[in-house]
C-alpha cells in the first residue's frame, strides 16, 4: 500500500511541536536511560538568563551493586545524549546513601560539570513523625553544598515522586512546610504530588510542581530512545534543530495485544483499551527516501517484502513519525530506499508479537539503527 506523506508524517516540526513529539514517544510507553529515564527538562532562570539543562530520573534502587566506576559509565553515556544530569529517587533503603556518596564523588570526578539532586521517593519514605521530617532533610543537606548539586535559582533544586500521604503535622501541606522551614527555606522545591490540581497554588511550600508520566523497563533496552532525545535535547537548549547528517530508525512497540489475556497474578492494567496495537517508527532521513514498513516473519529472509501489505511512503529530508499495524506471530521491520537503493534495513531481531503471553507487559520494547 503506497501513501504520500499525511498527518502521521511529522517533517521538520518547530521547537514546540519537537518537546511534543518527544513527550508522545515517552508517554507511548517510555523510560529512558538504562535506566528508565524519565526525561524532565528546566529552563534556569534566575534573574540572568541561564543555560538550559535536561536531566533525566535514575532509579537509585537500582544500583545496589553499583560502584563509581559504574556512576561515571551512566555519567558519561548521558553526558554523550546531550543530558546534563540526573535527579537522583531514593528511598528508605540504609545502602542507598552509599550509592548517592558514589553517584556525587563519580560526577566530580568525570569534571565535566554534571549535575544531580535528589527525588525523594515518598511511596517508601515515611513521613508520619518528626523523626521522619528530619531524616528528608539530612538527605538534603547531606549533598546541598556539593559542587555537582545542581542549583536553580540559587538553591539546591529538590524535588520527589509522590508526598501528598505525608501525615506529620495533620496535614501534608503542614508536613512540607515544615520540611522546607527546617532547611532555613534553602531550597527550591518542585515535588510530584498526586492531588486536586486546582489546590495548588494555595500550598506555600510550592516553588513548581513536576508532572510525572513514567513507566517502568522491565528488562527492555530503551536506548534507542536515550539517542532519539539527543537530537531533541540539543534543539531544546540552542533553539535549533541539529542537521540530520546520517540516517536514523527508531521503532517500538508492546510485546503482545492489548486485548490478550493472560494467566498471570497481577491484573490487566487499568486504561489497557487506550492503547493501540500498532508498531512505532521514528526516521530521522538525511535526504528525500522511500520509507517501507512492514511485518515480517521472524528470522525470515530480510531481502524479502510483501510490498502489497507494506506501508510505502515517500518522504522528505527531516524527522518523520509513522505506526504499522502489529501482526501476532510477527516482527516489526523498516527500510529506506533512495533511487531503488537499500540505504538502510532494520528488522526487529529478538521481538515477536506473541498473542498469548504468560503475563501482562504494556511496556516497550526499543530498537534502532543508524545508516551508513
Amino acid at each position: 500500500m503506497e501513501l504520500d506523506a499525511n498527518a502521521d508524517v511529522q517533517a521538520n516540526p518547530s521547537i514546540n511541536q519537537a518537546v511534543e513529539m518527544n513527550l508522545e514517544v515517552k508517554n507511548a510507553i517510555e523510560a529512558a536511560m538504562n535506566d528508565t529515564f524519565n526525561m524532565f527538562a528546566a529552563t534556569m532562570d534566575s534573574g540572568e538568563r541561564e543555560p538550559k539543562l535536561v536531566v533525566a530520573h535514575h532509579m537509585v534502587g537500582n544500583t545496589y551493586p553499583y560502584t563509581v566506576e559504574d556512576w561515571k559509565r551512566d555519567i558519561q553515556l548521558a553526558s554523550s545524549h546531550s543530558i546534563d544530569g540526573f535527579v537522583l529517587n531514593v528511598g528508605r533503603d540504609d545502602w542507598m546513601t552509599a550509592r548517592v556518596d558514589d553517584a556525587y564523588a563519580a560526577a566530580q570526578s568525570v569534571g565535566n560539570g554534571f549535575k544531580l539532586c535528589l527525588s525523594l521517593d515518598m511511596t517508601s519514605l515515611p513521613c508520619a513523625t518528626l523523626q521522619d521530617v528530619q531524616t528528608l532533610q539530612h538527605w538534603v543537606s547531606r549533598y546541598a553544598h556539593h559542587p555537582n548539586q545542581l542549583i536553580y535559582r540559587g538553591k539546591p533544586l529538590v524535588s520527589t515522586f509522590a508526598g501528598e500521604g505525608c501525615t506529620y503535622g495533620g496535614s501534608f501541606a503542614t508536613a512540607w512546610t515544615e520540611f522546607k522551614k527546617g532547611l532555613g527555606g534553602n531550597i527550591h522545591f518542585v515535588p510530584s504530588l498526586f492531588t486536586n490540581p486546582a489546590i495548588l497554588n494555595t500550598l506555600p511550600f510550592l516553588d513548581g510542581i513536576f508532572n510525572w508520566n513514567g513507566a517502568w523497563v522491565d528488562g527492555f533496552d530503551h536506548q534507542g530512545w536515550l539517542e532519539m532525545t539527543s537530537y531533541y535535547a540539543q534543539a531544546f537548549k540552542t533553539g535549533s534543530f541539529p542537521v540530520i547528517t546520517e540516517d536514523k530508525v527508531f521503532v517500538w512497540a508492546r510485546p503482545h495485544p492489548k486485548d490478550a489475556s493472560a494467566p498471570d497474578h497481577v491484573p490487566r492494567p487499568q486504561f489497557a483499551d487506550l492503547t493501540d496495537d500498532f508498531f512505532w517508527v521514528v526516521i530521522f532521513a538525511k535526504s528525500p527516501a522511500t520509507a517501507i514498513l512492514h511485518a515480517p516473519p521472524p528470522n525470515s529472509d530480510s531481502n524479502s517484502v510483501d510490498h502489497n501489505a507494506a506501508m510505502i511512503v515517500d518522504i522528505p529530508a527531516g524527522v518523520h513519525k509513522l505506526r504499522y499495524p502489529l501482526l501476532p506471530g510477527r516482527t516489526m521491520a523498516v527500510r529506506l530506499e533512495r533511487s531503488g537503493n537499500v540505504d538502510l534495513d532494520y528488522r526487529a531481531d529478538g521481538f515477536v508479537f506473541n498473542p498469548s503471553p504468560n503475563v501482562y507487559n504494556f511496556n516497550a520494547w526499543v530498537g534502532w539503527k543508524t545508516g551508513s
